[in-house]
């Protein structure tokens, strides 16, 4: 199991200034969201929290753009809602009147399992149109001299907002590395090497997390 990073304790100056912010700016929530949009302790946040499965989910079909309800027909809604209870969160459903248990408790070596799975089904069909679409964002930006470190920042930057750690990268550069040829072209299909290290993507720790 990978170690996951902890959400830093309530910090009392952050609440001091957004309920400064709060009552001078005569209880404006847009400007107190301003302070905090702006603040380094919201920024400090990022990268901190993992996603509840409904997060996670819904993160990853916006990548794939595979899911739209249209007519109510589509049962591809009830799916999802099943998987997302396979991870721990079923929703509408909560545990007690409290409300799920958040944070690390979203992580088990059997919901890790079901995470890492459902992201590699929808991540890796390039019929989902979404997918097809970052596939040939990539390929946009492929040239002879393309670097096996460019291919992987092209890859990464597709999929949203990440931040790699040293590890995760190097692993990902790696696999990567093993697919260019000396002269420094690919030496397999490019679609399916993007569709793979799309997988080892979704399958990192920071994926997990927002």
């Amino acid at each position: 199991m990978p170690q996951w990073g902890h959400v830093p304790a309530k910090d009392p100056y952050a609440i001091d200034a957004l309920a400064k912010a709060y009552r001078e700016s005569e209880y404006s929530i847009k400007e107190t969201l301003r302070v905090l949009f702006n603040s380094d302790f919201f920024k400090r946040a990022r990268f901190t929290r993992i996603k509840s499965p409904a997060e996670f989910i819904v993160n990853t079909l916006r990548c794939t753009a595979e899911f739209h309800v249209i007519d109510g027909s589509d049962n591809t809604v009830y799916q999802v809602m099943e998987d997302s209870g396979f991870m721990g969160q079923k929703l509408t459903n909560p545990p007690s009147v409290e409300g799920w248990h958040t944070g690390e408790e979203w992580i088990t070596s059997g919901s890790l399992v079901d995470r890492v799975n459902f992201a590699s089904k929808y991540i890796t069909d390039t019929s989902n149109p979404g997918v097809e679409n970052m596939i040939s964002r990539v390929t946009a930006n492929i040239t002879e001299k393309t670097t096996p470190a460019q291919f992987l920042d092209a890859c990464v930057s597709v999929l949203g907002e990440l931040e790699l750690s040293g590890d995760t990268y190097d692993a990902l550069l790696t696999v990567t590395e093993h697919t260019f040829s000396v002269d420094g072209t690919f030496t397999s299909d490019p679609e399916r090497l993007i569709t793979k290290v799309f997988q080892i993507i979704s399958s990192s720790k920071e994926f997990q997390l927002c």
